[in-house]
């Protein structure tokens, strides 16, 4: 596994430092370029941890998004006449999706701080889903700010 931790320290730096210049970005092009070059190179290792998280767990990063009603039911396919599609919140802030074969098997989550977990469990409750906060693994967005949730079905295969 590759310094995790590392990689969430050069995040959360890159992302002080866009904070710290932000006042100047409308004013000046070069620190513009400056503020976007930081962000994508962000994006970029936030994703890496991403797929690295899923890794851990045998789960791949997800291309689409889906809802938490396809997850708790283990469906691949959208109901489209339902206008199905992922419904965010405070709680379930900056999601990334995981599947494995193809069906959805995780949504984590990265949500500031308070955890809102009465919205966390009250939510899963009705989906018979179950969350968890994760502790061994840094948040990709904002770290040091978010705290990472995994959103799973409560019996995963293995």
């Amino acid at each position: 596994m590759n310094d995790v931790w590392g990689t969430a320290r050069e995040i959360e730096s890159l992302q002080s430092e866009v904070s710290r210049i932000a006042e100047r970005y409308y004013k000046d092009r070069a620190i513009k370029e400056e503020v976007d070059q930081k962000n994508a190179k962000a994006a970029m290792l936030g994703e890496q941890l991403a797929k690295e998280s899923g890794s851990l767990h045998g789960w791949k990063l997800a291309q689409r998004q889906f809802s938490l009603d396809q997850l708790a039911e283990n469906r691949k396919a959208r109901n489209w006449r339902k206008g199905e599609c992922f419904q965010g919140g405070a709680h379930l802030d900056h999601p990334s999706w995981y599947r494995l074969t193809g069906s959805p098997i995780a949504i984590a989550v990265q949500n500031y701080a308070p955890l809102h977990r009465e919205d966390l469990d009250e939510e899963c409750r009705r989906k018979g889903l179950v969350w968890q906060e994760v502790t061994d693994f840094p948040s990709w967005h904002y770290p040091g700010s978010t705290k990472l949730v995994l959103i799973t079905r409560p019996k995963l295969p293995r």
